[in-house]
């Protein structure tokens, strides 16, 4: 409901944007939600992850290694990543994975990195952290390819 471009976030209409441009004509893609992120992850791996522990006290036995391994393997699936999700613009960042944001309908995403971001000069540097922002889908693309080029 937060989305502007949820009639865009088709298979078919992202597929005919990708060929309609020189630049971006045949590249594959990934269409992905957080739900997606199981499909990502070898959770039969005994590759040693990251190590978390808990902060908060009665928190649970949840588990989150699993959810934030299957979260890093979704995001690395690609060179770039194109995203209208505050979480993963986060842990994009976090990951300096290229990535190129759309902002949802009341810009919770610009409002939320500039607070973040705003107490470093190296943060906001988008070229060197392989950034952007863009207003449309198609916008989105064109910048995304010249951040994997």
């Amino acid at each position: 409901k937060e989305s502007k471009y949820i009639k865009e976030r088709n298979l078919k209409s992202l597929r005919t944007l990708l060929d309609s441009m020189d630049d971006s004509r045949g590249l594959s893609f990934h269409l992905v939600d957080w739900w997606d992120m199981d499909k990502f992850y070898n959770s039969s791996s005994t590759q040693q992850g990251p190590q978390f522990k808990h902060k908060v006290k009665l928190e649970g036995n949840f588990n989150y290694k699993p959810m934030f391994r299957s979260s890093i393997a979704m995001l690395s699936s690609g060179k770039v990543l194109i995203t209208d999700r505050l979480h993963s613009s986060i842990l994009a960042f976090l990951l300096h994975k290229p990535h190129v944001y759309l902002d949802q309908m009341y810009g919770k995403i610009t409002k939320t990195r500039q607070v973040a971001l705003e107490a470093s000069s190296n943060c906001e540097n988008r070229t060197i952290l392989k950034f952007d922002q863009a207003v449309t889908i198609k916008e989105a693309v064109q910048k995304a390819v010249k951040l994997v080029e």
